[in-house]
């Protein structure tokens, strides 16, 4: 399970018994895993430290991400012990995922939005000699068809579009890729 390296660092604060002792840990964890199930909890997170704080937002990030994954239980705690996490600890993080994952998935799964995939595309170079005036255009236009599915249900999505149009369009998905990529890193 690949964590952004900030997030790593909120977890290797709540690995550190020194910033987050034993107690403050488990309500910490305890916090984390309510806020994920949505159901009440008696913990209040805004009276604790810095380094507890940072150790609520890693621990609240991990669970999600580890939910999204569907990680299990050995992944998981791999993962926890290359943060430095001790045995118990990890122990506990473990233990937490397990017993909330289900309704973590189910809440998290109602948040989600659900935008269409795109599983095709298709172009077409058309030459339009004459507009419905009858002036010459002389003009390249492209015809796209995207095919995209969203729950199992299948979508064609057509378009047509001079050359800057395309050009803008290609440009505009290179942005997209880029900023998905920084995300990831």
């Amino acid at each position: 399970m690949e964590l952004a390296h900030r997030v790593e660092e909120e977890l290797r604060v709540a690995a550190d018994s020194s910033q987050v002792p034993d107690p403050t840990f488990s309500k910490v964890l305890r916090h984390a895993a309510s806020a994920l199930t949505q159901q009440s909890s008696d913990e209040d997170v805004d009276d604790l430290d810095r380094p507890a704080k940072q150790a609520h937002a890693g621990v609240v990030t991990l669970l999600a991400e580890a939910c999204k994954q569907q990680a299990t239980a050995e992944s998981l705690s791999s993962l926890l012990e290359d943060l430095s996490f001790s045995e118990s600890r990890a122990q506990q993080v473990v233990t937490a995922y397990q017993e909330n994952m289900t309704v973590a998935r189910s809440h998290l799964r109602r948040l989600a939005s659900e935008l269409p995939h795109v599983v095709d595309v298709k172009w077409r170079l058309d030459h339009t000699t004459k507009g419905n005036n009858l002036e010459s255009i002389q003009e390249p236009l492209y015809t796209v068809s995207l095919k995209t599915e969203n729950a199992g249900e299948s979508k064609t999505i057509e378009f047509t579009c001079n050359v800057a149009e395309l050009q803008d369009l290609v440009s505009t998905l290179k942005d997209a890729c880029k900023a998905v990529s920084d995300l990831q890193s």
